[in-house]
């Protein structure tokens, strides 16, 4: 994709997809799939062995009568990576934020769901399975993906996904409301797969079954020959059901073979004392500073992160790789000023610095920061590269205005990107004028070349910056820039203060 798209109206779905789409981290908006009376509906029919990187789908707005996704209907042998998709999808039967069945050693890498699902309430014969990111998965790897928003189903619903068969979930999490017959924080029903590094927050209502994080371990494959293994998760999610007898669990209302290891839930929280698996805590115990018997073995350096000041994630841990989502969309065109030296635009949010980003036209202009920008949560893109690759026969669109930091702060700039090279806050800064600027706790990796300012630095000024954090790079790493000197251009000045 080059550009964004917008249809502004009703969108057909397309058809099955083997080939590649690179979104380069643009958006399509507002798009109505609004089938009621069809079945099978999502922007794609089917993905099998697809690609499908770096797109933004906003405010999609899907509803069928049976099986409906935001992205595909159906997914098998393919690849999702480091795409978000917000709006609500909506079914009789079967919806799921992303898609209704993902199979076939598929991998869901980097995901963000804020979608709301749900399975309509009209008289419903067929069943009514709602899930965050996919309503059915089996022998498929979820990898640092998040769901957030309301997941309500008829018969069972899951943060992440209803039903779960030989799949695995690595460093993940669900914030939500769930509702259905069976739910819960992360999944309705698990079989033979595995949950690792993984946490549920939110609300589990069931009328037969409700959990924090699995509401039952055995409830769609008889075959009780296989293992769920469970490893260093937590639930701080209020949990329960309607009637008496019923089932309310901390982290695992039902299960039968069920390996569970370091894992917690806030008994406060949930309001319920037992599980079948893990360990009970107090919400002292697992808020910060962590108790001595909670999190015990956990991985708080590469993992996992403390919340020290509780701003993150209530004082819970939270994960380093998938921060807790805070994903800011575009707005207006800025917070003010008109660009010029005298009256520069403003940016006074992360949303206005990618604003900045996507407009091309004013990267002449002069610019000043005037409130710190916290990027916990967004996925960040380095400014100017991805033009690059769109029009390969046009001149690089060099970043060559002023940006004036005010000594604000870019606070928690993750660009986790090792299979694409130059990532940088900036992929080229010529005559460009950088003051005053802040880099805190940023996180740059990349495939090759990686800087917390610029990959390319030419004929340009940086004056009284400071960065922090860790940067890395398979063949280049810097901490302001990758390089002052391209091959066959002069040199940046670095007057000092840096």
């Amino acid at each position: 994709m080059g550009w964004d798209y917008d249809p502004d109206n009703e969108f057909h779905p397309l058809p099955s997809f083997t080939g590649s789409l690179n979104g380069n981290y643009f958006h399509l908006r507002n798009v109505n799939l609004n089938r009621p009376d069809m079945n099978d509906v999502a922007l794609f029919y089917s993905l099998k062995g697809a690609r499908i990187q770096n797109l933004f789908i906003d405010n999609i707005s899907v509803d069928a009568r049976t099986y409906a996704g935001a992205l595909a209907v159906y997914i098998s042998s393919s690849t999702v990576s480091r795409c978000l998709m917000s709006g609500s999808v909506q079914s009789l039967d079967c919806a799921g934020g992303m898609a209704t069945l993902i199979s076939g050693d598929s991998q869901i890498q980097s995901c963000i769901l804020q979608t709301n699902v749900r399975v309509r309430n009209e008289l419903n014969p067929v069943g009514g399975s709602a899930g965050g990111i996919t309503c059915f998965t089996q022998d498929t790897a979820f990898l640092k993906c998040s769901s957030a928003g309301t997941i309500v189903g008829k018969t069972e619903a899951g943060g992440l996904t209803a039903h779960s068969l030989a799949s695995s979930f690595s460093e993940c999490y669900a914030h939500v409301t769930v509702q259905a017959s069976v739910a819960g924080g992360l999944a309705a029903s698990v079989k033979d797969g595995s949950f690792t590094d993984c946490y549920a927050r939110g609300i589990a209502s069931g009328k037969t079954y409700a959990a924090g994080l699995i509401a039952k371990t055995d409830g769609m494959v008889l075959n009780n020959t296989d293992n769920a293994e469970i490893n260093r998760c937590f639930a701080a999610v209020r949990t329960r059901v309607d009637g008496e007898g019923e089932i309310a669990a901390g982290l695992i209302a039902s299960s039968t073979n069920t390996n569970v290891t370091a894992s917690y839930w806030d008994s406060e929280r949930s309001g319920n004392n037992s599980s079948v698996g893990g360990e009970r805590r107090t919400t002292a115990d697992m808020s910060f500073p962590y108790a001595a018997n909670s999190f015990v073995g956990w991985d708080f350096n590469a993992v996992w992160a403390s919340d020290p000041d509780y701003s993150k994630n209530s004082g819970y841990p939270w994960l380093r790789n998938l921060p807790p989502t805070t994903v800011i969309l575009l707005g207006d065109k800025y917070s003010g000023g008109e660009g010029t030296a005298a009256k520069p635009y403003q940016i006074a949010s992360v949303a206005d610095w990618q604003q900045l980003c996507r407009s091309q036209e004013d990267w002449t202009k002069h610019f000043e920061i005037i409130r710190d920008l916290d990027f916990t949560g967004v996925i960040a893109v380095p400014l100017g590269r991805n033009y690059n690759r769109i029009h390969p026969d046009h001149p690089v669109p060099f970043f060559q205005g002023t940006l004036e930091g005010n000594h604000k702060r870019l606070i928690n700039l993750s660009m986790p990107q090792a299979e694409e090279e130059d990532v940088a806050l900036f992929y080229h800064l010529k005559n460009a004028v950088i003051r005053n600027l802040n880099i805190e706790q940023v996180h740059i990796v990349s495939g090759e070349r990686a800087a917390a300012l610029a990959v390319y630095l030419e004929d340009s000024t940086v004056i009284n910056c400071f960065v922090s954090g860790t940067i890395s790079g398979d063949a280049y790493a810097g901490g302001d820039r990758r390089q002052n000197n391209v091959p066959g251009q002069p040199g940046a000045e670095m007057p000092g203060g840096c």
